[in-house]
């Protein structure tokens, strides 16, 4: 491979390669050819003498440069590249013819050796020269030593698996034994458990029809507690329609006490007001008493019958304020839980005092305008007291 890739590129530079190929092409006939070994001996004397020739050949054109050199004392570049090919060729072919003779002295039991194989020794004998032109691995290495290491090897392998295996079988043997015993217990425990479980389950069935029962009576309770409280609920929100009627006539029974009062309170202002006009008279008559002490009997008889008929009806409205009072004593008897109407209702009677204080301020203004009027002021007391 080295001759070849050097001619290659000797060839690319412009090298002359001619008697190296040669040479080379040489070698290979003589190494094909039938009879080895006679015919190994002639070429090798042709070789050593083409060898020779082709030295001589080479050698004569460069006596011929050296002669030119002394002539010209220069060389061109060009003479001096086909010189150094020409070397190199002669080179190469010497050391192939090398290569080969070494491969013809190997013996044939180191062939087939190397390369494991019984086939023709010249066939062995070209791939041994290839090898060393290739400058592979020495002939010495022996194809059989790796193989027969490599068997001896799985051999101890297979030995040392063989009682690994053995040791396994023992093992499982050993664990069968166990789980076939522990099989036959569980068995026997089985069999125990499933005499213990049927008494168990008679106990459960009975258990079980106890709880039934339990749980039928149950729901008839149920049943029976569920009546008891829609009856009981239906009652009460028919006591809460009654309830809610009954508030709702209370209102508006308070409601129309409530105008009632309003009523009265404005006959009160109506009386009060009958009443200042009465002390504005009764200044007026003073007044004139001095004057007129005819006019002013005239004008007590008329201030008599006129206050006989205000106490009559101030009579009957205290007649009328009993009753109403009654009526409210009933009423807060019934609305003890309403306490907000209480309230409205004492503001109400808020009112009613304020105007017996109205009442009050008559009687005084009353008492200062008039003072021999005592049957005036009596009835003002009684309507004060009631």
């Amino acid at each position: 491979m080295r001759s070849r890739n050097q001619s290659g590129e000797n060839s690319s530079n412009g090298h002359i390669s001619c008697p190296k190929s040669s040479i080379i092409s040489n070698v290979d006939d003589k190494s094909l050819s039938e009879d080895a070994k006679k015919k190994n001996k002639s070429n090798r004397k042709e070789d050593d003498v083409m060898a020779s020739g082709t030295v001589k050949r080479h050698l004569k054109p460069s006596g011929e440069s050296e002669r030119k050199n002394k002539k010209s004392l220069e060389l061109s570049k060009e003479d001096l590249i086909q010189l150094l090919s020409i070397m190199e060729g002669e080179l190469q072919a010497r050391e192939d013819v090398i290569h080969m003779l070494k491969t013809e002295k190997t013996k044939p039991e180191v062939l087939e050796a190397h390369y494991g194989s019984a086939e023709p020794e010249k066939v062995l004998r070209v791939l041994h020269r290839d090898a060393i032109l290739a400058q592979e691995k020495s002939i010495g290495e022996d194809v059989y030593e790796k193989p027969i290491s490599e068997l001896d090897r799985l051999e101890e392998k297979q030995k040392e698996t063989y009682r690994r295996m053995l040791e396994q079988l023992l093992l499982a043997e050993k664990c069968h034994r166990r789980t076939v015993y522990e099989l036959e217990s569980e068995k026997h425990k089985h069999t125990d458990y499933m005499n213990k479980s049927d008494d168990f389950t008679n106990l459960l069935e009975q258990e079980r029809e106890r709880l039934k029962k339990l749980l039928e009576q149950e729901k008839a309770y149920q049943a029976r507690k569920e009546k008891e409280n829609a009856k009981r609920l239906n009652k009460l929100r028919d006591e809460l329609v009654k309830l809610k009627s009954f508030a709702l006539m209370l209102v508006d029974e308070r409601q129309m006490h409530i105008e009632q009062l309003g009523l009265q309170s404005q006959k009160v202002q109506d009386l009060t007001q009958k009443l200042r006009e009465e002390e504005e008279k009764l200044k007026a008559v003073t007044s004139k008493s001095k004057e007129d002490r005819q006019k002013l009997l005239k004008l007590e008889v008329d201030f008599e019958h006129k206050s006989s008929r205000f106490s009559q009806e101030h009579e009957e409205m205290n007649a009328k304020l009993a009753n109403q009072e009654s009526h409210n004593r009933q009423l807060r008897l019934k609305l003890v839980g309403l306490t907000q109407r209480i309230e409205e209702l004492e503001e109400t009677n808020k009112n009613l005092q304020k105007a017996e204080e109205e009442l009050q301020e008559l009687r005084d203004k009353i008492a200062k305008g008039e003072c021999g009027n005592s049957s005036l002021m009596a009835e003002v007391e009684n309507l004060r007291k009631r």
